[in-house]
C-alpha cells in the first residue's frame, strides 16, 4: 500500500481547452493531485483554477517550476513553446509531461532528447491515442498473435462540423497559431493531430523507414488554413511493409461529437486475420468500437470504454504509475523524437514532391 507520503504534486503549464481533460483525469487518481496552474492569460486561469479547486496560480512557469513542492510539471502550451518550458522543467527536477507534437523543429526536439538524458527525472510526451481502450485492446490482440503477422495499416481521419463547447471550432488564436508555421511546425491536421497517428504507426508495427505524402489546402469560412485533403503512406523498416493515412475535411459534414469534429478509424491486416478500430474521438459510426475477422468468423467489442476521456485518464495513470515505478513510461522523449521525425518527413515529402528517407532528417 503506498503511504501518503507519496503523493505527487503536479503542476500545469497552460490551461487552454484540452487541459480540461488532462485536469479531469486527476481527480480520479489517489497518488496524484493538481496543485498549481500556470498561465500568461490570468483571467482563464483563474478561473480554471477556481474549476478545479487549485490553490496556487503563477503567471510564468519559472515561478511555478521554483515551487519546491511541485514534483511533477503538464505543459500544455502551444508546440513552439515545449522546449524551452521542458528544459526548464528537467533542470528543476520535475518529472516533466508535455502534449503532443514534441516540438516545432528537430533540433529543439533534440535539445528536449539531450536534456532528458542529462536529468534524472522522468520524461515523456503526452500520447493519449495510445491509451485509447481499443487501440489497446487491438495491440493485446496483436501481441497474442489473433492476427498473425501484421502486415499493413490503413488509417482515416475525416473532419467536419460539430464539436461541443470549447472544442466546437471557431476563430480563436490556437487557430491563428497553427496558420503559423514558425510556431506551428507544420499544417494543423498532418503535423499537429499527425503526430497521433504517425505514433500508432510505430505503435502497431513498427519503426518507419520512408514516407510519401501528398498535401492538398483548403480555407474554412473564417480564413483559416486546412492541409486537407491529404494521403500519406509509409515503408516500414525491415520487411515489406506499408502503411497510409487518408485525411479529407468535408466543411458540410456533420459530426456528433462531445469533442472534436473529427475522427479516426484504422483497419490493420495481419497474415491471418483483420482488424477494425471505428472510433476514438466522436460517434461517427454506431458500430462496436473493435472488430476482429479472424478464421472466417467475425468478433465484435461490444463492452469497450468508448469516451475519449478514457484515453487522458489512462494516460495520465500511465505517468504517475511510471513515477511510482508501477509501469513502464510511454512515450519517452527518445521514441517521441523518432515520431517526430516522420511529422517533419511528412511536411518535407509534401513540400518536394519525393520520397523522403527518416534517415535523412539530421
Amino acid at each position: 500500500m503506498i503511504r501518503k507520503k507519496f503523493m505527487i504534486n503536479v503542476g500545469f503549464i497552460g490551461t487552454g481547452v484540452i487541459s480540461s481533460l488532462h485536469a479531469r483525469a486527476y481527480t480520479k487518481l489517489d497518488h496524484a493531485k493538481l496543485v498549481a496552474v500556470c498561465d500568461t492569460d490570468v483571467n482563464r486561469m483563474r478561473q480554471k483554477a477556481a474549476e478545479w479547486n487549485v490553490g496556487k496560480e503563477y503567471a510564468t512557469y519559472n515561478d511555478l517550476l521554483a515551487d519546491k513542492e511541485i514534483d511533477a510539471v503538464e505543459i500544455l502550451t502551444p508546440q513552439h513553446l515545449h522546449a524551452e518550458m521542458a528544459v526548464a522543467a528537467i533542470r528543476a527536477g520535475k518529472h516533466v509531461s508535455v502534449q503532443k507534437p514534441m516540438s516545432v523543429t528537430l533540433a529543439q526536439g533534440r535539445e528536449m532528447v539531450e536534456a532528458a538524458a542529462k536529468g534524472k527525472t522522468l520524461t515523456r510526451i503526452y500520447e493519449n491515442y495510445r491509451f485509447y481502450p481499443a487501440i489497446q485492446r487491438a495491440r493485446e490482440l496483436i501481441d497474442a498473435g489473433e492476427i498473425g503477422e501484421p502486415l499493413s495499416i490503413r488509417c482515416k481521419l475525416t473532419n467536419g462540423y460539430g464539436g461541443k463547447g470549447e472544442f466546437a471550432h471557431s476563430k480563436s488564436e490556437a487557430w491563428d497559431r497553427r496558420d503559423d508555421i514558425e510556431l506551428s511546425g507544420g499544417g494543423a491536421v498532418t503535423f499537429d493531430h499527425g503526430y497521433h497517428i504517425y505514433s500508432l504507426a510505430c505503435y502497431f508495427i513498427d519503426t518507419v523507414e520512408s514516407v510519401f505524402a501528398w498535401i492538398g489546402e483548403r480555407r474554412d469560412a473564417d480564413g483559416y488554413s486546412w492541409d486537407s485533403p491529404a494521403m500519406i503512406s509509409w515503408k516500414y523498416g525491415g520487411k515489406t511493409r506499408f502503411g497510409v493515412w487518408e485525411q479529407v475535411w468535408c466543411e458540410d459534414l456533420a459530426i456528433l461529437s462531445d469533442y472534436y469534429s473529427g475522427e479516426d478509424r484504422i483497419e490493420i491486416s495481419g497474415s491471418r486475420g483483420l482488424l477494425w478500430i471505428t472510433k476514438c474521438t466522436s460517434q461517427f459510426w454506431q458500430v462496436p468500437p473493435l472488430i476482429l475477422f479472424r478464421d472466417g468468423q467475425m468478433t465484435s467489442f461490444h463492452h469497450l470504454e468508448t469516451d475519449w476521456q478514457a484515453s487522458f485518464d489512462r494516460c495520465t495513470r500511465n505517468f504517475i504509475d511510471s513515477i511510482l515505478g508501477k509501469d513502464k513510461c510511454e512515450i519517452d522523449f527518445p521514441e517521441a523524437f523518432e515520431i517526430q521525425k516522420m511529422a517533419q518527413a511528412v511536411q518535407l515529402s509534401a513540400a518536394e514532391h519525393r520520397i523522403v528517407n527518416l534517415g535523412e532528417l539530421k
